[in-house]
């Protein structure tokens, strides 16, 4: 074989913010090209398969902060590219005309994703639950790199350790990209997506799954003062037909829509199709998305409003609790609110 000069192509792409657990695959043109043969943390130890073998060199590095640079990487670039904090493969490629006779092929990496601090104390990180809703939400608020570094002391542990739990039970899941560049706001609403959950902020960070909880206290004509204002729900808001998007892991991922009706609804509604469409980033199993539009479709039924002024009694509640209402001019017997 005749030498070649600038045989090599060096490529060093970062993947995401760090620690992730592993980079397990990656594919050239959707073809799997390598597999890691480490279960976890970094990896220069990886089967390259056929055609691709003796052609392909790779090193992983999962993007702890305190990791050091890769020697054939420092070879090329000089200086000290350790990227500290930084997910990232080095790839070279070496030149043969019948292996890469398209040009540099498209790369894509399976990876299994970041470490998330555990709800017992906020700090701790893991993968065991890196895809559940409640510690991936606690990441993002805690995070002080790429987050919204609020301190832990006014994170409300334990409203998020009940709500890991309730995901669990549930199935539901948090899998995917979330830019850093855009709003908390925005960013939360796409969170909450993927578990039917809002955050209420008393003197702590609280997480609330919807569909959950009990009544904490009973409003009634004795501790409510003064005028009871009760509003149905609009009609504008209400649904009986709903189309949840989403990315589906069983299709490689590809774009999906699963839609949710229901003919009784309707039937309510004389006839009339009253539907919506939901983007759900983080979900990605047609049963998870089927169960949270399902919830979403019952909110929509029941989205009555009641304004009131209570004694002293109510500052004891906070936002997002659970209050059961017994009013007679309105008929109401033990109907719950949030």
């Amino acid at each position: 074989e005749t030498a070649i000069p600038n045989a090599y192509l060096h490529i060093a792409t970062a993947l995401c913010e760090g620690e992730i657990n592993n980079c397990t695959k990656i594919y050239f043109n959707d073809v799997l090209a390598a597999t890691n043969t480490s279960a976890s943390g970094n990896s220069d130890s990886w089967t390259v398969h056929s055609p691709f073998n003796g052609y392909v060199t790779i090193n992983f590095r999962a993007g702890t902060d305190s990791q050091t640079s890769i020697s054939a990487l420092q070879t090329q670039m000089g200086n000290n590219p350790d990227f500290k904090g930084i997910a990232y493969v080095y790839i070279k490629l070496k030149y043969y005309s019948d292996i890469w006779k398209n040009g540099v092929p498209a790369m894509t990496f399976e990876i299994e994703g970041k470490k998330v601090p555990q709800t017992n104390d906020g700090t701790t990180l893991s993968y065991s639950d890196g895809d559940n809703p409640a510690n991936c939400i606690l990441d993002y608020l805690t995070n002080t790199r790429y987050g919204k570094a609020i301190p832990v002391s006014q994170i409300d542990l334990p409203s998020f350790a009940s709500a890991a739990t309730h995901y669990d039970n549930e199935g539901f899941h948090c899998r995917g990209n979330l830019n850093t560049e855009v709003n908390m706001y925005d960013n939360l609403i796409d969170l909450f997506t993927c578990c039917n959950s809002s955050l209420t902020l008393g003197n702590k960070y609280k997480l609330v799954p919807e569909s959950t909880g009990s009544s904490v206290m009973t409003l009634d004509n004795y501790n409510s003062i003064g005028p009871l204002s009760y509003q149905l729900a609009s009609r504008a808001g209400l649904l009986n037909s709903i189309k949840v998007n989403f990315m589906d892991d069983s299709t490689d991922y590809k774009d999906n829509i699963k839609m949710i009706e229901s003919s009784a609804l309707q039937t309510q509604d004389n006839g009339v199709l009253l539907q919506s469409s939901i983007h759900m980033p983080f979900t990605k199993t047609t049963a998870t998305a089927q169960k949270l539009g399902t919830y979403k479709l019952n909110q929509s039924r029941q989205s009555n409003r009641l304004v009131l002024t209570a004694t002293i009694e109510a500052i004891k509640l906070t936002p997002g609790d659970i209050v059961d209402v017994t009013n007679s001019t309105f008929n109401i017997t033990n109907k719950l609110f949030r």
